[in-house]
């Protein structure tokens, strides 16, 4: 049946608060509350899967909805099914369907119900009706907001717009953690309005792990490059092996000993660090060490090593945030050049060096501490004067001991009060 006063009434600033219906009319808004219809998945439902016909958009009341994406099982390795993302209260999915292919849509990736949801239904006449303006209006700033960036310079027009098709809308709360650090981020994320800050902890074991790793792929690389020896460029029998070792070392050579030098130190100094405790400060929530404005990118390491990257620092947002949300497998659906890879390293959220931010900590620290030791040794020392009374007499020793021991050069000293007037008794007058 429909809906009483009472029950529109209460669902109107439940709608007015998600972000896909924000700045609709107030008219509209009451027409779409009668509409709507009213559904109640469980846990383990499939709410429409890849390739089902669009009929409706669906708003997320509570509860949380999931996202999968099956690749083409036609092409090599095809037919994995990847976890693309997941929607909560106030997200809304198949609008973008509807307005990209509004003949045939079909949905991009299946969703399904990963806790007990609630969701309100929008059919397809209704959406054509009162949210098809409002639906393309955000699509065309997802893709403006994409384009802006500089990241996808020099990308078709097609490829953008699909990107912005599968890219998700994201408002976070003040004082969110969004990024953490050391932790593998799954999303690459485009600040679009708010602030967001940027907080880090030194932690020199990742630091240095690091280290090893860009080492250990740099000789790995000379290996594949050089997987000859310089000896055995001659012909049939006229190639041999000094088994003294070469007469000298090429270039490659002299740069393969280096580095496994390098990594010898840097492993030595790995094992140190790890028999040490408390190098990394991992309880505390870090310093800030940048501030991040629109059109800023955080969360790269999503793309830039999708497998094994962690973030390097944390992104917390200062002010109530804006974000288009890409997960890392909607990425490698494209052709990522190593332009937009540069793009992103230059543009994303840079933090300073973990073994630089320790060394300028335990300085902080140690200054901290040495300004507490003499602000309260000058409170000591002022409480003792104060204590000291007017007419109390103070003994100063002479310069000289002997004359001190026989009891000559000897001096009375008596504070002067600050209020006394001058004694003029004795005063020449001239």
């Amino acid at each position: 049946g429909r809906r009483t006063a009472a029950q529109l009434a209460a669902l109107a600033p439940a709608l007015r608060l998600a972000p896909p219906l924000a700045g609709l009319p107030p008219a509209t808004l009451r027409e779409l509350c009668k509409v709507a219809e009213y559904r109640v998945l469980q846990r383990t439902e499939h709410c429409f899967r890849q390739g089902d016909p669009v009929e409706g958009v669906a708003v997320v009341l509570a509860g949380r909805v999931g996202l999968k994406m099956q690749s083409d099982p036609e092409l090599p390795g095809g037919g994995v099914t990847h976890s693309v993302g997941d929607l909560g209260p106030g997200d809304a999915f198949g609008e973008t369907e509807l307005v990209l292919d509004p003949r045939r849509p079909c949905f991009l990736c299946s969703y399904y119900v990963e806790q007990p949801v609630e969701l309100l239904l929008l059919l397809r006449e209704d959406f054509d009706r009162l949210l098809r303006d409002h639906s393309h209006a955000r699509m065309k700033k997802k893709y403006q907001d994409l384009k802006h960036s500089g990241v996808f310079a020099g990308w078709p027009t097609g490829d953008l717009l699909r990107l912005a098709s599968m890219a998700q809308i994201k408002v976070f709360p003040r004082n969110t953690t969004i990024v953490q650090q050391a932790v593998q981020p799954q999303s690459l994320f485009f600040l679009t309005k708010g602030v967001c800050r940027v907080m880090k902890y030194p932690d020199r074991e990742a630091q240095v792990r690091r280290k090893v790793e860009e080492l250990n792929k740099e000789l790995h690389r000379l290996n594949i490059k050089y997987t000859y020896h310089h000896t055995l460029r001659g012909k049939g029998v006229d190639a041999y092996i000094n088994e003294w070792g070469p007469n000298h070392n090429t270039l490659s050579e002299q740069k393969k000993i280096e580095l496994e030098a390098e990594i010898k130190f840097w492993e030595d100094q790995l094992a140190g660090i790890k028999k040490r405790p408390g190098t990394a400060d991992k309880t505390k929530d870090g310093r800030q060490v940048a501030t991040l404005l629109p059109p800023a990118i955080f969360g790269e390491m999503a793309a830039l090593d999708p497998h094994k990257g962690v973030a390097l620092g944390s992104v917390v947002s200062d002010t109530l945030v804006e974000t288009l949300r890409v997960h890392k497998i909607v990425l490698q659906t494209f052709d990522i050049s190593d332009e937009v890879l540069a793009r992103l390293r230059r543009k994303g959220a840079r933090c300073p060096d973990d073994l630089a931010l320790a060394a300028r900590a335990e300085a902080d620290d140690a200054w901290a501490k040495k300004r507490q030791r003499v602000v309260a040794a000058m409170k000591l020392n002022d409480v003792k004067l104060r204590s000291i009374k007017p007419s109390q007499r103070v003994k100063i020793k002479g310069d000289d001991a002997e004359n001190n021991k026989e009891g000559g050069n000897k001096h009375n000293y008596q504070p002067r009060n600050p209020l006394a007037l001058p004694d003029i008794s004795r005063s020449r007058l001239v």
